[in-house]
This record gives C-alpha cells, structure tokens and sequence, in this order.
C-alpha cells in the first residue's frame, strides 16, 4: 500500500521539501533520501532526529504541531504495560517463546485494567462522566425514525493507529518479524481482543500489516446522532484501554508517533460514509469540496482510501474523513463537530433532490 503522504494528487505532497540530504536516523539508520521516497519513518526516534525538515511540513499540514502545548495529562506507562511490552518485543525480535495467559486470568487482567482507567478517565475527558446516556429526547426518537428513511449519512468508521514503543516500524521488520508482532497482537484469546471486544459496539477489526504495528477500527451504522454518540462514548472509553494495554510510541510534541508523521497526534481518524449522488452532479458540488476541505476534511472513495475514488464519486458514495490532532479537545467533541457537517451536506442532499439550489456552505 501506497504511503498517505506520497500518493498521486495528496494534498500532502506538495508540502514535502524536495532538497535531498544525508542525514539519517540515530536509532534505525533510515536515510532521510529514503523516507522522501517511500514516506515511511523507519522508528518512533526518526521523529527526533528528522525534527528539523520534519516540523515545517506537520505545522503546514496540521496547521501547528499535532501535541505542542496541547497536552491536558501526560501520557505514561504503567507497569503491567511494561511487562507486557517486554514480553511482545522478546518474541517478535528473539523469538523468545511467550505463555499464553488462561482465560480467567486474562479477564482478571481486563477488569484491573478497566479500574485503572476510571480514574484516568476523570482526568482525561471529564465530559464522559457529566453524559446521561439512558435519556432519550422526544425530538431524539423523532430523528432516528427520520434518519432510517433518509440513510444519506450511511455509516460511521473510528480507525486509531498505535506502534509499540523502541519497536521498529513495519518498513525495517523482516516477514517473521512481521509474521510474529500480527500473532501476538491478534491473538484470538488475547488481552487485546478481549479488552476491547464491548457488547454495544461491533467486534473491531485489527490490523496488523497496515503500515503502523497495529490498526484499531470500529465501524456502526448511522441511525440518529444519539445513537452514534452513545458509540463514540463507548469507543472513547475502549481507546482508553487500549492505550493502558502496551507502551505505545509517544512523543511530547508530536502525540502518538506513526510510520507517516501526516498522521501523527492522537492518531484517531473520523469516517463518514455518505450518500450524496445528487448533489455530486449538482453545480454546487465544487463549493463543498472546497468548504470540507478548509474545514480540515478529506474525501475519499467508499472501498478504499484512495483507489477506485472517482468510480464511487460517479456513482456519489464518498468517505469524508477528519482527524484528531491534540489532546485539547476530545473524541467526541470532534465527532460533534463532523456530524455536524455532515448534516448540513445531508440536509443540501435532501434539497437538491427536490430542485432546490442549496445554499448552505460549511
């Protein structure tokens, strides 16, 4: 798979400098000339010995470093987490043998872990404790009937990426290593399906081979906005876990370090599929791109990122993505603010069906 940054048309792109050097990563060895060609770090250090033709491009995308002075709480790791990662780099980089834990100890594991994160959460994102999610407003219940006919906003997918701390990134791996870190991690048995397997929420799908160590995704059904905020209440909650479960590569001013810094920060993308075929014929269609994007969205094709986009346009199914980039605001702030946009363009799709000439604007 092609690098975020380096694809055909990205926006990204063009922001890369072009002047070639021979300075190199401390810690993997990566050249700097290399990563201009694949757009894949080597290692979590690169971040630090990149810093200074790195920085310039992250601020111009980002438009400031995704984590400076942005940090509500310090990200640490905790001791179980620590034992766990010595354990997953012993057997992916020596082949050291690992005990697979039995069940009941593994569920153990999985409630200390959730009393851990309570008071973290407190800290984290006090908004979760001030929701009251067994309320469901009149005018609630008449939009998710309303939402089931019109099915403009089809589904919603959260994708969060992590890499394992002093772990080289997927590029310096060989295919045992590779073959080793995606057993581990997607134990079926394991803490980490296990503890963010929920009953409200779909099964996640894991990924282990997708540029970054790993590759968390949800994906739900639109039915109203209560309904897929209860969602994103649970998912936030599960992201917490995850991020007690290993010690993850984090930097203090960059966030959570990925094998393409375009994607560094909380490393949490927001998805939604829409259904829009009218208003993609319309003549309106080049203001909405124009508006989504400053508003720091990205369109997309439905079945891949960036493969087959203009077959999905024609037929006006289109994936609208936005990112959350620092711990100032939260998971479920920034969904607010993207279904919130996506309403407005469900609302100009509604229009437009009936001949009226939309003119709403993000």
């Amino acid at each position: 798979m092609e690098s975020f940054c380096f694809v055909q048309n990205n926006p990204v792109a063009p922001l890369f400098p072009k002047e070639k050097t021979d300075s190199f990563c401390s810690s993997c060895g990566l050249n700097w000339n290399n990563f201009l060609v694949s757009g894949r770090l080597g290692c979590g250090d690169c971040y630090s010995s990149f810093a200074a033709p790195l920085e310039p491009l992250m601020k111009q995308y980002h438009g400031r470093m995704p984590g400076q002075n942005a940090f509500s709480f310090p990200y640490e790791h905790t001791p179980h987490a620590e034992s766990r990662t010595e354990e997953l780099l012993d057997y992916v980089l020596k082949n050291k043998r690992f005990s697979k834990r039995k069940g009941a100890d593994v569920q153990f594991e999985i409630k200390s872990i959730i009393a851990s994160t309570t008071q973290l959460e407190s800290t984290y994102s006090p908004s979760l404790k001030k929701q009251k999610l067994n309320e469901k407003p009149k005018e609630e219940r008449v939009k998710e009937e309303r939402g089931k006919e019109d099915r403009i906003i089809e589904s919603v997918r959260i994708r969060v990426a992590r890499n394992i701390n002093t772990l080289p990134y997927l590029t310096l791996l060989n295919a045992e290593e590779k073959g080793r870190l995606s057993r581990f991690l997607a134990e079926p048995q394991g803490i980490l399906r296990q503890s963010l397997t929920y009953e409200p929420i779909s099964v996640p799908i894991f990924l282990t081979d997708d540029e970054d160590h790993l590759r968390v995704i949800w994906c739900f059904p639109w039915e109203s906005y209560y309904h897929s905020n209860r969602m994103i209440f649970h998912i936030q909650r599960l992201i917490y876990i995850l991020d007690s479960l290993y010690c993850w590569d984090f930097h203090p001013d960059y966030g959570f370090c990925t094998a393409c810094p375009a994607l560094a920060g909380l490393s949490v993308r927001i998805s939604f599929q829409m259904k829009i075929p009218t208003l993609y014929k319309g003549g309106n269609w080049p203001i909405w791109t124009e508006s989504l994007e400053k508003a720091g969205c990205e369109i997309r094709g439905e079945d891949s990122e960036f493969m087959k986009k203009k077959d999905m346009m024609k037929r006006g199914r289109v994936q609208i993505s936005g990112r959350n980039w620092g711990f100032d605001t939260e998971l479920a702030e920034n969904f607010a603010r993207l279904a919130s946009l996506m309403s407005r363009l469900a609302e100009a799709e509604k229009m437009a069906n009936q001949g009226e000439i939309s003119s709403y604007v993000i």
